[in-house]
């Protein structure tokens, strides 16, 4: 069930639009001093901008890093140098 909804265009990263979302919560929270507040979201909220915006509404923020990101970036690079020396 949804807490809150916002309507924005299609081309909008939903990230961008987590400020407007937590403010859009029609139901009174709890008092994060008394009653911890968590929110579990997904990687593409990552960044220290959501976080700040989370923390700030008084939310824990629990989201997985995107360790893999480095990962499959220099694996990427990896395959190409050795398709370019295969093919001199």
């Amino acid at each position: 069930m949804p807490l809150s909804i916002v309507v924005s265009g299609a081309n909008t990263p939903d990230s961008a639009l987590l400020e407007s979302t937590l403010d859009a919560m029609p139901v009174e929270r709890p008092d994060p001093q008394t009653v911890p507040q968590n929110l579990c979201l997904d990687k593409a909220y990552s960044g220290e901008p959501c976080r700040q915006v989370a923390q700030a509404h008084g939310y824990e923020i629990h989201v997985p890093d995107k360790e893999n990101a480095q990962k499959n970036a220099s694996a990427s690079r990896a395959d190409a140098s050795r398709a370019a020396g295969w093919s001199k």
